[in-house]
């Protein structure tokens, strides 16, 4: 049925190009655009961590956990599919809860306080 009104549809745009011109931005954010060329679509791991706003470590970290898929090209070169990243990005909050703990920093540490701190401040009241 859909098809049915879909080629009905472009039969009169077909028939009417001024309609067409008229019709064409209300219809741009419908048509999917044409794919990019394979070679546009595979990442390195610095345009990936780019591209998903992180550091090249976490990428990695999550490509060795299995979490996003790679590609390797020889021994060093690791490829990633741009579609890959973006689900990837995507099951982000998902992610987080089940995933690793982040590294909280002490809420009491002081900058110059500390064991280490008391250790320099008695090694330069010798000298």
């Amino acid at each position: 049925m859909a098809l049915d009104l879909l080629s009905e549809l472009l039969e009169q745009l077909q028939a009417q190009p001024q309609r067409a011109a008229e019709l064409a931005p209300l219809l741009a954010p419908y048509l999917r655009p044409e794919p990019a060329p394979v070679e546009e679509r595979l990442l390195s791991v610095r345009d990936a961590a780019q591209f998903a706003g992180v550091c090249e470590k976490t990428i990695r970290r999550a490509i060795d956990d299995g979490e996003l898929p790679a590609q390797r090209v020889g021994e060093r070169v690791i490829r990633l599919h741009r579609d890959a990243v973006e689900d990837w990005v995507d099951a982000a909050p998902a992610r987080r809860a089940v995933g690793r703990p982040r590294r909280r920093q002490a809420s009491h540490a002081v900058p110059g306080t500390g064991a280490v701190a008391d250790a320099f401040r008695a090694l330069d009241s010798r000298c």
